[in-house]
């Protein structure tokens, strides 16, 4: 496969695979004079995502820090239902951009010629980057806890224990997440992006199909503990959904994220698909297990429709929360 550019307003975002896409830098990081702002953007998109709506918020990141290297990924459908392997190899091409860049040690695999053939530049000695990460609804909270997942597999303790002493400056923004899944939210939220008339009814009788079958197993869980005790110990099972956010309260998301990273919820009172009651339950016990936390509520803005409802204030949070970072790793 070769290496694809795809315009979007001013920004050039080059095609890494299938869903993945790279925004380089507009200048070298080594010689910028912001030096605190980060070195890379992870994106992760809401399920569905269209290029030219992702490209608007690669746009303004692009303006509010032109030096930063801008990886997004986007999410379809089908991702929930892949298996783990086909999860980790949609995100492979991830792992080689962030260790072309110089974020992550090298490792013995080889980097796909493909992503080689774009001629990623590092913009930083490893192992100090500085991330910014931004994830969207359940889709892109799916995605980054996947990363999370293989780069723990991947990344040496040493390097983490390292960042247990010195943490470069890092921050997640979570848009419209976590959620707690249901059937009814999951049906709309499905809908809201397979418009195909075919398609749609055969995803729903999907969907059905597996709420019964996970509802099914938990009943039949519950009774087996009731009638055996020493079931009960060996019957605890997480779903889907409860695995990503318990994977969410990670004090090491990712290799360059900490105790002290901020999460910066962003949020609304209107929103039908992820309520805000499920997204401060989350933020609650972020709160409660030590890690720091912000919250921006919006009030009237629709499922991840918030920057687009109060620019201003949206971005606003995002430059204050990466401020914040930078000044806690005593950047400024």
């Amino acid at each position: 496969m070769t290496a694809n550019s795809e315009r979007s307003d001013q920004n050039v975002l080059i095609s890494l695979s299938e869903g993945v896409y790279l925004s380089k830098p507009s200048r070298a990081a080594s010689t910028s004079s912001r030096a605190h702002a980060p070195n890379v953007i992870l994106l992760f998109a809401w399920m569905g995502a269209k290029l030219p709506h992702i490209a608007k918020y690669v746009q303004a990141y692009t303006e509010l820090y032109p030096d930063a290297a801008k990886i997004v990924v986007r999410s379809e459908a089908s991702f929930f239902w892949s298996s783990t392997k086909a999860k980790r190899a949609y995100l492979a091409p991830v792992v080689e951009t962030l260790e072309l860049l110089g974020c992550l040690p090298p490792a013995v695999t080889l980097i796909s010629k493909s992503i080689r053939a774009i001629s990623i530049e590092p913009i930083l000695p490893y192992p100090n980057p500085r991330v910014l990460v931004h994830a969207f609804s359940n889709g892109g909270s799916s995605q980054l806890t996947t990363l999370s997942e293989i780069l723990a597999d991947r990344t040496t303790s040493e390097y983490y224990t390292l960042h247990t002493v010195s943490l470069p400056a890092s921050a997640v923004v979570l848009d419209s997440c976590p959620g707690n899944g249901g059937l009814d939210k999951t049906l709309r939220a499905f809908a809201s992006v397979i418009h195909n008339p075919v398609l749609r009814p055969i995803v729903k009788c999907f969907i059905y199909a597996l709420f019964f079958y996970v509802h099914s197993r938990a009943r039949l869980r519950s009774l087996l503990s009731f009638i055996l005790p020493f079931y009960r110990s060996s019957s605890k099972q997480e779903t889907t959904i409860d695995h990503m956010k318990a994977r969410l309260h990670s004090k090491q998301l990712l290799p360059w994220l900490g105790p002290r990273t901020t999460r910066l919820y962003i949020y609304s009172d209107a929103d039908d698909i992820i309520t805000s009651d499920e997204v401060e339950a989350h933020a609650s016990v972020a709160k409660e297990i030590g890690l720091e936390v912000r919250m921006e509520k919006f009030e009237g803005s629709q499922h991840v429709s918030h920057a687009r409802m109060n620019p201003e204030r949206y971005w606003g949070a995002v430059r204050n929360v990466w401020e914040a970072a930078c000044s806690d790793a005593g950047l400024i």
